[in-house]
């Protein structure tokens, strides 16, 4: 079974009804790929945000740690709209060979 690691981020403004249909569709899919995974869920600002995303810090250490096979985000503009702070996540990813 391969260790999936999902990361999703709201706007605080974001109601709770469509943040747990988010969360329900993520659960779903991993559940039907029989995959075993952890949900990351960081509330935010605005997607510019870059100082609350404790969550996708919290990833970035598990992913250095060896322990995520396969990382899965809905949206790019998930992990951040800044086009510099996205890159460089990317390019860690590709680093790291996630």
């Amino acid at each position: 079974m391969a260790k999936v690691w999902n990361y999703i981020s709201f706007k605080n403004k974001t109601n709770k009804s469509s943040r747990n249909y988010k969360m329900e569709q993520i659960a779903n899919y991993n559940l039907m790929n029989n995959y075993d995974y952890k949900l990351y869920v960081d509330i935010v600002k605005n997607n510019m945000d870059t100082n609350s995303r404790v969550e996708l810090e919290k990833l970035k250490q598990d992913i250095e740690s060896g322990i995520i096979d396969k990382v899965v985000v809905i949206s790019l503009s998930n992990i951040n709209r800044n086009l510099f702070f996205l890159l460089d996540f990317l390019n860690f990813l590709y680093d790291i060979a996630c």
